[in-house]
């Protein structure tokens, strides 16, 4: 199949309802090759909703693509080689689509599709990751050096190299770029595989970023560094028998949560969360065995894929250990956590494999997140074939959920779709 900038791919809709919870599902990718959303950290939807940016392999490149979730028709916006398929974002004001192509960030017109230049390195370095302020006015990069032993999660074909990766300490960097300016500025250089870099909602002074490894190799997990390239700071210390992962910011930029559990615990997974001032730490909720969360855009709920186990993705992915999670065994669901009682609500089946099987770690893994409206649940399966990526509509799910509890639910709106 030719691949062309501006080239349509009308929709590929298949609903079904979800056996168990009789939540909507809409697959929106047809199966037949491998379909995934960018990575959890960044506005993967317009500000509305209506627009999806995903990565479709055609042939044996993968190009973004720009999904309208109401037709499902998709407007490719890449062509040729080395796009990054985990990192792209929407603009702040929807105007704007960045993503990573040939180790140039590219900033694209989304009403016409022309591109031009944001930001590429100098010299031997070579960017891994990126991520942008509330406003778009600075962008924090994390980079390699290239020559050395390059290394990013979402190049990861399998995860037999993960803990030699983390050993061998490939020379990573943060960067700061003003893009009004064109300045950028080092703000950590270290021989240690970095990851993650994201700016402190409403303070774009603090910076979040990891260290990335198998959780009984890396000395900790969470930093964050001031914007002039000071202050910087562990969150918190970390013992080999600690997972600690899929950090974000609450919206309102209070506080950092994570997952925080042991593997070799019968103990259920909690969501944690730390002040990024005085570093003070608390237990939010317990929670199903997420291998990944994202926070909604109010900061009530959460999302998460259950694993069906407490070991962590990379081992369970390379040799299933029959240690089962807390929640129970074959849990293998998307979650809501409600922050505010501690609820775990069961919301879809999502049965993925995990498996890293069809090129890079990522493609299987269901990496839930909500639409910027908070409106619907995006993730990604293979339980019907190659990784494709499916919808839920959480508002209809959580009125229907609440209509149930009462007599309306036969009778009233919900009775008739």
């Amino acid at each position: 199949m030719s691949s062309v900038i501006g080239k349509i791919v009308r929709g590929e809709f298949t609903p079904h309802k979800d056996i168990e919870t009789d939540a909507q599902v809409l697959r929106l990718t047809c199966g037949t090759h491998t379909c995934h959303h960018i990575y959890p950290t960044m506005r993967s939807t317009t500000s509305d909703g209506m627009f999806l940016l995903h990565f479709r392999e055609l042939g044996r490149r993968r190009q973004l693509y720009a999904m309208n979730l109401e037709t499902g028709d998709s407007l490719q916006l890449t062509s040729g080689r080395d796009v990054d398929d985990y990192h792209a974002a929407f603009s702040c004001d929807d105007r704007h689509i960045f993503f990573l192509q040939a180790n140039t960030i590219w900033k694209m017109d989304a009403l016409n599709l022309i591109r031009e230049e944001l930001y590429r390195p100098r010299g031997d370095w070579k960017v891994r990751e990126f991520n942008f302020t509330d406003d778009d006015r600075y962008m924090v990069t994390c980079e390699v050096l290239a020559g050395g032993y390059e290394v990013s999660l979402s190049g990861l074909t399998d995860w037999s190299t993960f803990a030699l990766d983390s050993l061998r300490a490939p020379r990573n960097r943060i960067v700061l770029i003003d893009l009004q300016s064109g300045e950028a500025s080092v703000l950590v250089d270290e021989e240690c595989w970095l990851g993650r870099p994201c700016f402190r909602p409403g303070d774009p002074t603090t910076i979040m970023y990891c260290h990335e490894g198998p959780y009984d190799m890396i000395d900790a997990r969470m930093w964050l560094v001031q914007s002039d390239g000071t202050g910087k700071r562990c969150c918190r210390s970390q013992d080999n028998d600690t997972v600690l992962t899929s950090e974000f910011w609450f919206p309102d930029g209070s506080e950092l949560g994570f997952l925080c559990w042991r593997p070799h615990s019968d103990e259920a997974e909690e969501l944690h969360a730390i002040d990024p001032v005085t570093l003070e730490e608390r237990t939010v909720c317990t929670c199903p065995a997420y291998a990944h969360c994202a926070v909604g855009p109010n900061g009530k709920l959460i999302v998460g894929d259950a694993l069906s186990t407490n070991d962590p993705v990379h081992i369970h992915a390379s040799a299933v250990s029959g240690r089962v999670s807390a929640f129970g065994e074959d849990d293998d669901f998307i979650y809501l956590s409600d922050l505010g009682t501690g609820e775990a609500i069961r919301l879809c089946h999502h049965g993925s494999s995990y498996l890293p099987k069809y090129g890079r770690v990522f493609d299987s893994e269901p990496h839930p997140v909500f639409s910027r409206d908070g409106r619907s649940i995006i993730y990604v399966s293979d339980a019907e074939g190659r990784p494709s990526i499916y919808r839920v509509k959480l508002a209809r799910f959580l009125w229907e959920r609440a209509a149930k509890r009462d007599e309306s639910y036969a009778y009233g709106i919900t009775a008739t779709f």
